[in-house]
């Protein structure tokens, strides 16, 4: 019958915009814009909390809407390509308004006077600044990619999480629940 013919079209349209949703991971962003009315430190910590607990880094972008540069990278770069890949897989992007924090930038080791934006900086899960370089950053894709593969949290080595927590169970006197996955 027709009507069950168009149903099943429709739910293998669906299976496959969900299909597309698992295979294209939605890149970490803290927020859409670089907002100066946000709280930016409110943001940071926000993505420092998920990133300590996925083992991921923390992308800061001092920028502003205004600037044509931060625009394009944050509206288009960062979200193509093996650099959204990279983002979903080992980032949280907080973009921060500048220059209406230049106090969180000089806490994070940047120089506000000389500060030019885009300006990216990564930061371990505890909040730490991890680079420090504060020359502007090449736009392009490939130096983007190596940048933020340069900076990436190093993969937990599994057979040796298996160990410390087996250890810990047994003296605990606990079993050992494992969860198995994939990043995706």
């Amino acid at each position: 019958n027709h009507q069950s013919g168009e149903r099943e079209k429709m739910k293998r349209i669906i299976a496959a915009f969900v299909l597309l949703g698992l295979a294209f991971p939605a890149t970490a962003f803290a927020q859409d814009s670089y907002d100066p009315a946000a709280n930016a430190s409110t943001l940071i910590k926000g993505a420092l909390g998920r990133a300590k607990k996925d083992h991921k880094r923390v992308l800061v972008i001092f920028g502003t809407n205004e600037e044509t540069k931060c625009t394009t990278l944050h509206n288009d770069t960062l979200r193509k390509g093996k650099i959204r890949r990279i983002l979903s897989y080992e980032y949280e992007v907080t973009p921060v308004h500048f220059p209406s924090n230049k106090d969180l930038a000089r806490e994070l080791g940047a120089n506000p006077e000389t500060l030019k934006i885009p300006h990216l900086i990564i930061l371990s899960g505890e909040g730490k600044p991890i680079n420090n370089d504060t020359q502007p950053y090449q736009l392009s894709r490939e130096c983007l990619e190596t940048f933020l593969t340069k900076w990436k949290v190093e993969p937990i080595d599994a057979e040796e999480a298996y160990a410390a927590a087996l250890a810990k169970a047994k003296k605990e006197k606990k079993r050992l629940l494992i969860h198995l996955g994939a990043p995706w």
